[in-house]
């Protein structure tokens, strides 16, 4: 991660690369996720949606929320994958459920989007995923956040929708 990051050395993808791919081998979920992002963004490897979704995945499997999140992204997005804001969802949850707070707002949005089939449909591929990959949640969402609210009093100011959120966080 130093070398991605360039903390206390000079940032240095291939290295980074070369590290995440040694870690991620042997099962490190954050290395596994590491590698996904340096695919995602073609740093020190040439771009690839599909390896940045592998790596994702696995790490996703581990219990590891940034990936989740990251997964989240590409699906509302589109990139690398089919646009899937029900999948896209999936992924938020998952990722605040498993800790990473960052993502809560972004889920709440997109949940608010959704019909009450789709979000059904969410939560069924979530439980899925989460019986397949034998994940126990460490934590649980805060009842407030559990289903998106659709009957809330008018904000201070105008809500932003799911891609502005995005863009905002992802400049």
């Amino acid at each position: 991660m130093l070398y991605a990051k360039g903390a206390g050395v000079a940032e240095d993808f291939p290295k980074a690369r070369h590290w995440f791919q040694q870690a991620a081998e042997q099962g490190d979920a954050g290395a596994q996720s590491g590698l996904g992002y340096l695919y995602a963004g073609g740093l020190g490897v040439d771009q690839s949606w599909a390896s940045a979704q592998e790596w994702y995945e696995k790490a996703a499997a581990q219990g590891y929320a940034k990936a989740c999140n990251n997964l989240g992204h590409m699906f509302l997005t589109g990139q690398g994958v089919q646009t899937n804001v029900v999948e896209a969802y999936k992924w938020f949850r998952l990722s605040v459920e498993m800790g990473y707070q960052n993502a809560e707002e972004i889920m709440q949005k997109v949940g608010t989007e959704l019909s009450p089939e789709e979000l059904a449909k969410a939560q069924a591929t979530r439980q899925s995923f989460l019986k397949k990959n034998q994940i126990s949640l460490p934590q649980t969402l805060p009842a407030e956040a559990a289903a998106p609210a659709k009957d809330l009093v008018e904000p201070a100011e105008p809500v932003k929708s799911a891609t502005e959120l995005l863009n905002q966080q992802n400049p």
